[in-house]
């Protein structure tokens, strides 16, 4: 989806960072910084990042390390462009370098796609944006050539926790919005819009509780986390702020399938206005 606005920082995910524990693995499914129009036919896999999207990257590493004081332990990318260019701009701004780990899970084929050459034609017959919409469907319908969302965002989300391991800190997987737009629908639990389509640099926040310390069940539904979240970061890094979540728009899903390995261990989410928890 091409966003037609000059890009800023997103500062919903930057005010979510505040929010997440540092003593333990966080995982940040990110969308890659601003980059060019994409041709009408194919990925644009070599449409590189504009200026903007290299400035872009450089201040938000910048403001994760110098405002926010946060970590990062670990950076996995998309072996797209523009995904490996925004890994360099971040580690610019963060100071430090870090080795990047170049992943096919993080494009096409992905998480996904089953059969490429059925999930393209259904591409061509429905157009990516209707695509992306079913995708992004709390509950989408079947689309051929491409797996039940639910248990495919399921898989994805283990996947990236068993390649971080235990080590506290800021992991970060930069990849497309394609990918991340269809886990943070399936971890809010409704159907996002065009208004919660990720922007450049927005993201999916997900670390590892016990059962028990999930969301009270009074909180649930409730404008709990809005009240939590009502200033932002701005470009220089200063505070603003922002008016509470509509309780409408806060939504916890409940996953009621425990994991074999860990049925006390759940997944908490946080992407934008929505939070949310599952159990992977």
């Amino acid at each position: 989806m091409e966003q037609q606005t000059a890009p800023t920082l997103p500062k919903l995910t930057i005010e979510n960072i505040q929010q997440c524990p540092i003593d333990r693995p966080v995982i940040f499914l990110m969308r890659h910084s601003a980059r060019g129009v994409l041709p009408k036919d194919g990925t644009g896999d070599s449409i590189p990042l504009t200026e903007d999207g290299i400035v872009l990257g450089t201040r938000f590493g910048e403001i994760l390390q110098k405002v926010l004081g946060v970590q990062v332990v670990s950076m996995h990318s998309s072996p797209v462009l523009r995904c490996r260019q925004t890994a360099d701009a971040l580690m610019e701004g963060l100071k430090y370098k870090l080795a990047v780990d170049i992943t096919p899970n993080l494009t096409l084929p992905g998480p996904f796609i089953l059969d490429l050459k059925t999930a393209l034609a259904t591409w061509h017959v429905l157009g990516g944006e209707e695509v992306l919409h079913r995708m992004s469907s709390a509950i989408p319908g079947d689309l051929p050539g491409m797996p039940p969302m639910d248990s495919a965002v399921k898989s994805f989300v283990r996947w990236m926790f068993s390649t971080v391991g235990n080590q506290a800190g800021i992991h970060m997987f930069i990849t497309h919005d394609s990918i991340v737009l269809p886990v943070a629908a399936q971890i809010s639990g409704v159907s996002l819009g065009m208004e919660d389509w990720p922007a450049f640099l927005d993201g999916v926040l997900m670390w590892k509780e016990e059962a028990q310390q999930t969301v009270p069940e009074s909180e649930k539904g409730s404008s709990s986390f809005a009240k939590k979240i009502t200033c932002c970061v701005d470009e220089n890094g200063g505070a603003s702020p922002r008016k509470p979540v509509p309780e409408s728009e806060v939504s916890i899903i409940n996953d009621q399938e425990n994991s074999e390995d860990s049925p006390d261990i759940i997944i908490r989410c946080l992407y934008r206005n929505f939070q949310g928890q599952i159990h992977a």
